[in-house]
């Protein structure tokens, strides 16, 4: 054998060959693909980075390589690869770390963006550097800014009070995902829940489409599943239970009927009690009828402390309180049901309410053995098994112990329960969505302000406006009087005179007394009158006047509704006692009691009532002594409430205040606007209005004064306060409301009297009566003493106008002071010069809203701006999107899967919605990567076991370290990093940076080449499903078969092998393919190559394994060359010790061969 020379193989010098190719990429642009005139466009894309004040550790690195080495591999497969890179500079994070070190937070995220992009460029990813963009820069956030105008104008961005997730020490509001275990992800606080104004975007009228879409996009199952969960559909039903108390028969409207949903109504027989969430709005409304209600109250401040995660934990013992004085009828059973409230039901998710079906459900079934609650079984798995209740079935079976149901399988009774539920007018079918809108504004300061000016002026004209084009025509009110009376009856004369001072026109017919009172004589009387007061008319009807008014309007032809009726002492429901007994009773009224109890009980058509009234409401009294209170049966009439006062009797006083407030307040809804106005000369308390330190105003309540009456104030009115020394107007939105009957009661409230009058102590009643009477001349105590007086506590209402487009970007000023300091504003509400503006419509004072975005809204859109940096006038060219998008390949951390990749969704499809794209869906696919660790154990500061990947890069090289991360282990679990296997991978590059240079192909040639091929197809197939661990585990294999055979190619095949592996190490170590592909003589860069092809005819392999088989049963496989003649294998079985000893002293009698599969030996 010719004896081979020893080839020259150079030192690897890393830092030199690095240095040579970025220079060399950079110079030639090698990554920037011209976006319009590219014909195989891929979008490959990471997700948004949010760089780290500190510095990237190995964990980015990890993901950063990983996304990059698919898209270096989508390049050599022919793509035009654009891979962008950006800066997710905006938020929270950045923001604590500048006040933890004592920084103006713009100082340290210049220093961060330098310092992030150094990194990034030392690891050698193709990005497109010209397209670089930052979130905080204004070329950005302007349309992140015109987003938040979109969804205005829209009606998709609004704002509102709610419950929101506080961090005590970050002082801003926390998105759901910022919340980890009741703690905030930066600083570990706990969370706090706290009402506040806020900004939100309605996602949840995207819901339903982005639930549905889930089905066929291309990502991992785990991924969608958790957005689906996220979203929370059920489908259930909705039910309403009659609420009691124990002294009362139906309360006011709010507490005659608690709704509750569940997603499984047929278990309605089997529910035993109601349990209230300690956030739900009716615990306070009945306040008044609860007995232990300062229990109640002591109880819920404890459970609002709590996290959601606490509250919903498996393990948590149940806690809760009874509702005493309250209780609740089922529906179904008619049986009495005692009320809760606990921390294990949560607003947020249906309504609040729930009803508890201890026998089959978890959580209930723990409630109810802890409070001794009954349990009954109404589910059974099979038709015949019926066992004790002493375990919770929480599946799907055969109903039981529930009336029309029993016998039918979970889905069918689901469906007759709603059907019945429907039909009854209980309750009807819903879906729900555990989707919340999402809350966009933060009180901080590094964030897009939101292009939104409060105007007073505009909030003025605004109420103006809609006062002067509200109804002018007075409101007609018809008021019907019950058997034996007239319209100067009782309190009719009186309420008449009441209504004409406020503006209405009233009408009082008498129908003439008949002993025996019929029916179509009250109709024909009637119905005139209902055609007279037409369109929004009110009637108000009392006693039996009440059952003949409801037949009138069952026959009215108009098609116009009639706006509200008012039936008090209603003679719809049941009697009190027998009908003799209730002759008894109507003293001094002849009439036929026979002819009486056919009135009464005439038949009413509901359904003609209904669909020809808005506004249904009935007033009881406990003490009637005609009309049964405590067994009244409820109208069967939608939008109807029910009031049942106490020592009312049959409402047959000469007048009666109560009554008259009720009314006012409820036919104010379609009253012409009061526009009332309020003085005020006092300029200390004008200025206190202003700005917050006193926010109760009262009046006395007259309604004798028909333009000031104040009685039928509500919460949510606007009302227009007035300076009368300067003629200054304000609009004031009232946002609580309290009706004292003296001024005692006033005293003894002291968080309203301090509201009232702030800064002033009011030692005793004499006083505060002094200083209500030294306010008017003209008996203002009088007043108070005769109709009672109201207080309503009232907000500056400002208009939220938005900003014009081509004012766009509102910039972030710069501010020494940019600490928020929690007070509910952002730092922004510091800077006057920020604050004060001019209104874009009204060109009046105004000021600027103080709240910036949430950093979540700014990494929603990147994707698309990324195509379009260079353009100054529009958010994106829709002829590139329409090239480039959908995002191919979407590659990110699991920690994002729901909320980034969710909201993403949804303001694409809003962009879609806009006409500005044709698609829905923003990524084509998406790829979840894994964690990497260090010793076991996730890196972090604390634990000071964050890998510094600038000290590995320089020790080890960057190619080491890309190929160490891929080698780690399944690009969707992560790894765990060692150092000692970094070592390991720098040996070895070694062993292939000699190997290729030793290559020299002095050989003769006599090997076959099927293992290149093999690795040529198996490691593209790797790269192609990300599987990079098994693509670098292919390489070594490959290394270690030329290292063995390399004496043996020929120049031929050497100059292939090292062309192939060149290419091959490309996508996953860049920086030596381009040295390699350069030392074989090529000019152009190895990443304007094409992946190489193999041949087919060399993927199998060389040696294969041979099943042998004597008298049909396997006795061994057999290692032969592929395509081997019978007779070779013969050959080798004759010398095979494991077969011959099945062979010895027998003879072979015949032989079966399948080439490359089977041999088969027949023996005698």
């Amino acid at each position: 054998m010719k004896k081979q020379l020893k080839p020259f193989v150079p030192e690897y010098d890393f830092k030199k060959i690095e240095k040579k190719w970025r220079n060399l990429w950079e110079k030639k642009r090698l990554y920037q693909p011209n976006l319009d005139r590219a014909k195989k466009p891929f979008y490959n894309l990471m997700m948004f980075p949010y760089p780290s004040a500190e510095g990237m550790h190995v964990g980015g690195v990890y993901a950063f390589t990983g996304a990059d080495t698919f898209g270096r591999y989508k390049r050599m497969q022919g793509y035009d690869v654009f891979q962008p890179i950006g800066l997710d500079g905006f938020g929270i994070h950045s923001e604590n770390y500048a006040m933890k070190i004592g920084q103006h937070i713009a100082d340290v995220s210049r220093r961060t963006e330098k310092n992030f992009y150094r990194q990034l460029s030392l690891i050698g990813n193709q990005y497109d550097w010209s397209r670089r963009l930052e979130t905080y820069h204004p070329d950005y956030y302007r349309w992140t800014q015109w987003i938040f105008l979109k969804m205005l104008d829209k009606g998709l961005a609004y704002q509102k009070k709610a419950k929101v997730n506080w961090c005590p020490w970050c002082k801003t509001v926390l998105s759901d995902e910022q919340v980890i275990g009741g703690q905030c992800e930066r600083c570990d606080s706990v969370i706090e829940k706290k009402e506040l104004k806020q900004w939100f975007f309605k996602i949840t009228a995207y819901a339903e489409r982005l639930l549905k879409n889930l089905d066929w996009i291309d990502w991992p199952e785990d991924v969608k599943q958790n957005q689906r969960n996220w979203i929370g559909k059920s489908e259930g039903a909705r039910i309403s239970f009659p609420i009691f108390s124990d002294q009362q028969s139906n309360l006011n409207k709010h507490l005659n009927y608690l709704e509750v949903f569940t997603t499984r109504p047929d278990t309605l027989f089997g529910a035993t009690y109601l349990v209230l969430a300690p956030e739900h709005p009716l615990i306070n409304e009945i306040r008044g009828e609860i007995v232990n209600f300062s229990q109640i109250e002591k109880y819920i401040v404890k459970a609002l402390k709590k996290s959601e995660e606490e509250r919903l934990s498996e393990g948590k013992e149940k806690t809760g309180v009874r509702v005493e004085g309250l209780w609740a009828i089922n529906p179904a059973t008619k049986e009495k049901l005692p009320i809760f409230v606990a921390d294990y039901v949560l607003t947020g998710y249906g309504t609040g309410a729930i009803m508890a079906v201890p026998a089959h459900d978890e959580r209930d079934f723990q409630f109810a053995k802890k409070f001794v609650l009954p349990i009954v079984k109404v589910v059974n798995k099979g038709e015949k098994e019926i066992g004790p209740e002493r375990e919770c079935f929480s599946g799907e079976g055969v109903a039981i112990n529930s009336d029309f149901l029993n016998g039918l399988q979970t889905k069918e009774a689901k469906e007759k329960i709603i059907q019945w539920l429907e039909k009854n007018k209980i309750g009807k079918r819903s879906t729900v969505y555990k989707l919340r809108d999402w809350c966009v504004s933060r009180q901080r300061y590094w964030g897009p302000p939101i292009p939104v000016v409060w105007c007073g002026r505009c909030a003025l004209e605004a109420l103006k406006k809609k006062n002067s084009s509200g109804q002018t025509e007075k409101i007609k009110v018809l008021l019907v009087h019950g058997l034996g009376a007239n319209g100067e009856s009782f309190w009719f004369p009186w309420l008449k005179r009441k209504l004409e001072n406020l503006g209405c026109e009233v009408y009082v017919p008498t129908i003439k007394h008949q002993r025996s009172p019929k029916l179509s004589k009250w109709v024909k009387v009637l119905s005139p009158y209902l055609e007279k007061i037409g369109e929004n008319g009110v009637v108000i009807a009392h006693s039996l006047g009440s059952k003949a008014l409801l037949h009138a309007i069952e026959k009215l032809k108009t098609g116009r509704k009639i706006g509200q009726i008012f039936l008090v002492a209603s003679a719809i429901g049941n009697p009190k006692k027998d009908w003799a007994w209730i002759r008894t009773k109507l003293k001094g009224v002849d009439v036929n009691v026979t002819a009486l109890k056919s009135f009464w009980e005439e038949e009413l058509d509901w359904k003609k009532i209904d669909c020809k009234v808005k506004e249904k409401f009935i007033i009881i009294s406990t003490d009637d002594s005609l009309i049964d209170a405590e067994n009244y049966q409820v109208a069967k009439l939608s939008n109807l409430e029910v009031k049942t006062w106490n020592y009312q009797r049959h409402f047959k006083q000469p007048y009666n205040q109560k009554l008259f407030h009720f009314i006012v307040g409820k036919m104010d809804k379609i009253r012409y606007p009061k526009n009332i106005s309020l003085n005020f000369g006092d300029q200390k308390i004008w200025k206190s209005l202003l700005d917050g330190t006193k926010t109760v105003e009262t009046r006395a309540l007259n309604p004798e004064e028909k333009d000031r009456y104040f009685g039928s104030i509500q919460v949510g009115d606007r009302l227009i306060f007035r300076n009368t020394q300067n003629q200054e107007e304000r609009v004031f939105c009232v946002v609580k409301v309290r009706f004292f009957r003296k001024l005692e009661e006033l005293f003894r409230e002291k968080d309203w009297l301090k509201k009232t009058f702030p800064g002033q102590e009011i030692k005793n009643l004499e006083e505060l009566e002094n200083k209500y009477a030294a306010l008017s001349s003209d008996g203002y105590i009088r007043k108070i003493k005769e109709n009672g007086i109201l207080a309503w506590e009232v907000e500056l209402e400002k208009k939220a106008v938005p900003v014009k487009e081509e004012d766009l970007p509102v910039k972030l000023p710069a501010m020494k002071d940019f600490l928020p300091e929690g007070k509910g504003k952002g730092p922004l509400a510091k800077n006057e010069k920020f604050m004060k503006t001019t209104c874009p419509f009204c060109g009046e004072e105004a000021e600027r809203e103080t709240d910036v975005s949430d950093p979540f809204v700014d990494s929603a859109w990147y994707f698309f701006r990324y195509l379009s940096t260079e353009n100054k006038k529009i958010i994106f060219e829709p002829r590139r999107i329409k090239k480039w998008m959908p995002v191919d390949m979407y590659i990110g951390g699991k920690e994002h899967t729901v909320l980034h990749l969710l909201y993403s969704r949804f303001v694409t499809m809003f962009f879609r919605d806009l006409g500005l794209c044709d698609f829905e869906e923003p990524y084509r696919k998406f790829f979840s990567h894994g964690l990497i660790t260090k010793d076991g154990a996730k890196m972090s500061k604390s634990k000071g076991n964050v890998v510094n990947p600038d000290e590995m890069l320089e020790k080890y090289g960057v190619d080491a370290v890309r190929l160490y991360l891929r080698f780690l282990g399944d690009f969707t679990l992560g790894g765990d990093w060692r150092d000692s296997g970094l070592e390991g991978m720098l040996r070895f590059i070694k062993r292939l940076w000699t190997t290729f240079f030793e290559l020299s192909g002095q050989g003769e040639g006599k090997v076959k080449m099927n293992k290149l091929d093999q690795t040529i197809k198996g490691v593209g197939e790797d790269l192609e499903r990300l599987s990079f661990n098994t693509a670098v585990a292919k390489i070594m294999e490959l290394v270690n078969w030329i290292k063995e055979n390399q004496s043996v190619f020929n120049k031929k095949q050497a100059e292939k092998i090292k062309k192939n592996l060149a290419l091959i190490i490309a996508p996953l170590a860049p920086f030596l393919a381009e040295e390699f592909w350069s030392r074989l003589g090529n000019k152009k860069s190895v990443f304007l190559e094409k992946w190489p092809k193999y041949e087919k005819n060399n993927l199998l392999e060389e040696k294969i394994q041979l099943a042998v088989q004597i008298n049909g049963k396997l006795r061994a496989m057999l290692e032969i060359e592929r395509n081997s003649d019978q007779t070779v294998i013969l050959q080798q079985i004759q010398k095979n010790e494991k077969i011959q000893k099945y062979l010895t002293g027998k003879k072979i009698k015949k032989t079966i061969y399948v080439p490359n599969r089977i041999l088969n030996l027949v023996l005698n």
